[in-house]
Order: structure tokens, then C-alpha cells, then sequence
């Protein structure tokens, strides 16, 4: 797989990522200390907290995609000729595609239904689809990182979808017929 430089997208998915954690480690530590030691406790924390994880995972998993740090199992398809098992992985790819931009499409209309119905959140008193915005913006952005991967793969430049190359250990004995 091809070593790439960390550009301006990943930079900011690396910050976000951070940020979100980092905040979120300290309010529930936070939140820890207040509950046993002071006997009290915010009652905003969990929720915030609830919705930074939501960002974390949907940016986290953006990330996973553009990185190939997402599990995958390719015993078969590694068994394959290289021509076959590039077709394979575009159609894994395309797959993916549809179903993450599938998904982006109905979480928008989801968050204009939360919007229209001017709900709000039960702690922090915030309109819903602010944090709900999470959903149609991650699963966009990892649309955008599928259709990246999906390039790189097409050109050669990359020839898995996920980085792991250790084979299993029956590896060996599958045999495919071509």
C-alpha cells in the first residue's frame, strides 16, 4: 500500500478527533469527581458527552477508511488472480459506497424532520439536529473517503482495502478454482 502525506482533510478529522476525546475524558472525569467526591454532578455532562462520541465515531470512522485501519477479512480473496481480485475489491468498494451515501442521504432527512420539529435536547436544552448534524456529515465524509480509496485501488496504487497482511493461519490450505 502506498504511503501518503496527511492532507489538510486529515489534518482536521486528526484535530476533531482529538479535541473531541480529550473534552470528552475530561467532563466525565470531571463528572467522576464532582459525583464522589462532592456529592453532585452536572447534569448536562453525559449528553455532551454522548453527542462528542457520536462525532468522534462517525470522523473516527472516516478516518479508519482513508487509512485502512477497518477490520476485513480477505482469506478468499486473496486467493484470487490480481486482476479478479481488484474487481472484487472495487465492487467491496462500490458496495460500501452505496450503502454510506444511502445512509447520508436518509440521516439528512432525519436531521430536517428533528429540525422542523424544533426538538430539543433534554439536558443541554440545544436544538436536536445540531448534534445530529454528526450522522449525514460523517457518513458523507466517509462516502468521500470510500470513493478515494476506491480511486487508488482502480489506478493501482493500492492494492487492499485495509492495511492488515497477516494471513490466516489455514491461509494455505483454501483453494480456489479460477
Amino acid at each position: 500500500m502506498e504511503q501518503q502525506k496527511a492532507g489538510i482533510l486529515d489534518r482536521i478529522e486528526e484535530i476533531l478527533i482529538s479535541l473531541f476525546l480529550g473534552v470528552s475524558t475530561l467532563l466525565v472525569f470531571a463528572q467522576v469527581v464532582a459525583r464522589y467526591v462532592f456529592n453532585t454532578g452536572f447534569t448536562w455532562a453525559p449528553e455532551l458527552v454522548e453527542y462528542f462520541f457520536l462525532w468522534t465515531v462517525m470522523i473516527g470512522a472516516s478516518y479508519g477508511v482513508k487509512h485502512g485501519v477497518h477490520l476485513g477479512v480477505d482469506i478468499l480473496v486473496t486467493k484470487f488472480r490480481p486482476e479478479i481480485r481488484k474487481w472484487i475489491i472495487l465492487t467491496a468498494i462500490g458496495i460500501s459506497i452505496l450503502f454510506t451515501a444511502g445512509m447520508c442521504y436518509l440521516s439528512f432527512f432525519y436531521v430536517r424532520e428533528s429540525y422542523k420539529m424544533e426538538l430539543l435536547s433534554v439536558d443541554l436544552q440545544i436544538p436536536q439536529w445540531i448534534p445530529l448534524l454528526a450522522l449525514p456529515f460523517g457518513f458523507g465524509l466517509i462516502t468521500f473517503r470510500f470513493f478515494q480509496v476506491g480511486w487508488l485501488v482502480y489506478t493501482g496504487r493500492q492494492e487492499k482495502i485495509t492495511q492488515s497482511n497477516e494471513p490466516a493461519p489455514d491461509a494455505d490450505e483454501l483453494e480456489i478454482i479460477e
